[in-house]
């Protein structure tokens, strides 16, 4: 199993979990609302048997009715907050890959987003110091131009930020998750919640 499948894993099992807890609650919540509605149909059964029937039958409807929008209500919120923390946790999943296929990582980064021209990579102050001693060669090797390490360090999580004299490229994986937001959060709703209506 790869470091993504175990993550994956991981978020699936905490999903299921998390799913389990928000349809109790919103079960619970739905069952109060219909005890409610029971109760006041009574209530008015006892004031006038012949109006009631229509009255109760009217109750229960609106009361089944916003059951049903509460319970949809709470599963979309329940959704939207599983999906964005499981797009934290596959950022910090990136973030603290094992050291060499960290920089692995980044050289292909660089490859992508680099300029045809003279820069400077800075990298956060944790990657900074723990850089592998050949990084300034294959960050070389690995530009379109001429890449040189900042001394500068970059207030980033993860990956880095390029400068060509006035313009900076943010390459840092905090801000490629963000500009990549909307489509990471159709890939994991479709991984963790198409698959589970099909099952």
């Amino acid at each position: 199993m790869t470091g993504l499948d175990k993550i994956l894993a991981q978020i699936k099992a905490d999903t299921d979990f998390t799913c389990a807890d928000i349809k109790k609650k919103a079960e619970a919540q739905c069952t109060d609302i219909l005890n409610s509605a029971h109760a006041e149909a009574d209530k008015i059964r006892k004031n006038s048997e012949t109006e009631a029937k229509d009255r109760e039958a009217e109750i229960l409807k609106r009361a089944e009715s916003a059951a049903q929008l509460q319970r949809r209500s709470v599963m979309l919120s329940a959704k939207q907050e599983i999906i964005s923390s499981s797009i934290d946790s596959a950022l910090n999943y990136f973030c603290n890959l094992p050291q060499e296929e960290y920089f692995e990582m980044l050289y292909s980064m660089v490859a992508k987003y680099s300029e045809p021209s003279e820069g400077e990579i800075l990298v956060s102050a944790k990657d900074f110091s723990r850089l592998p001693k050949d990084f300034n060669d294959i960050v070389s090797k690995s530009a379109k131009g001429t890449l040189s390490v900042s001394e500068e360090t970059a207030d980033i999580k993860g990956g880095f930020i390029l400068k060509y004299g006035g313009i900076e490229v943010n390459c840092a994986l905090e801000s490629i998750f963000l500009a990549e937001n909307e489509r990471f959060s159709d890939t994991v709703s479709r991984i963790l919640f198409e698959k589970r209506r099909s099952l």
